[in-house]
């Protein structure tokens, strides 16, 4: 499926970055084998606001793809000033954004497969 292969999901994520511009932090692609389970997924989000990474994958609902973000635990607490908390929610919301996008085009993708 276009949605594992790595190859789509990087072209998918340049054409992202061509006709938006939410996302500040680091976006990185990685092989569909990516730990921590079977299903991970291929984007992986470094927050510049925030130690640790989210990652958006898909997970099968209702037999079919579903791109989720995932949040891995924080090893700690952490504390932001207003300016931290809206950056932190900005990176979350550019983060939606993504995880909407990906979504419309597996399901075009899906579709042309039918």
């Amino acid at each position: 499926m276009p949605y594992r292969d790595r190859a789509h999901v990087e072209r998918w994520l340049s054409d992202f970055w061509d006709t938006h511009s939410v996302f500040a932090g680091e976006l990185s692609v990685v092989d569909n084998d990516f730990v921590p389970h079977t299903d991970s997924g291929l984007v992986v989000a470094h927050l510049d606001n925030s130690p640790g990474i989210a990652y958006i994958s898909v997970q099968m609902i209702d037999d079919r793809p579903r791109w989720m973000v995932t949040f891995e635990p924080r090893p700690e607490a952490i504390d932001l000033d207003a300016a931290g908390v809206r950056g932190l929610a900005d990176e979350v919301g550019a983060l939606g954004v993504l995880c909407a996008y990906l979504q419309t085009r597996t399901d075009e993708a899906i579709a042309q497969l039918r």
